[in-house]
């Protein structure tokens, strides 16, 4: 049952990276995936990974806050 709670909040997570996120950002990403409460992103913009890095922080709450639940405690950008 806790294994369905969490794969359930990773589904919510990734598919509320767009709206969190929006349009602009969503169309430079190419693939998201969450591993060991990290969640990956690649990106096609070397400029926009920077710029994301310096904000991870205030992202990983945003988007657990999206969710309502503490699904990741750190993001990746490649």
């Amino acid at each position: 049952r806790q294994m369905c709670i969490r794969d359930r909040n990773e589904r919510r997570l990734i598919s509320a990276w767009p709206e969190v996120l929006g349009p602009t950002i969503a169309s430079y990403t190419r693939e998201l995936y969450i591993k060991n409460q990290v969640l990956y992103v690649h990106l096609t913009s070397a400029a926009l990974r920077q710029e994301l890095m310096m904000g991870r922080e205030l992202l990983v709450r945003n988007l657990n806050r999206h969710v309502g639940a503490q699904v990741i405690t750190n993001i990746i950008f490649r």
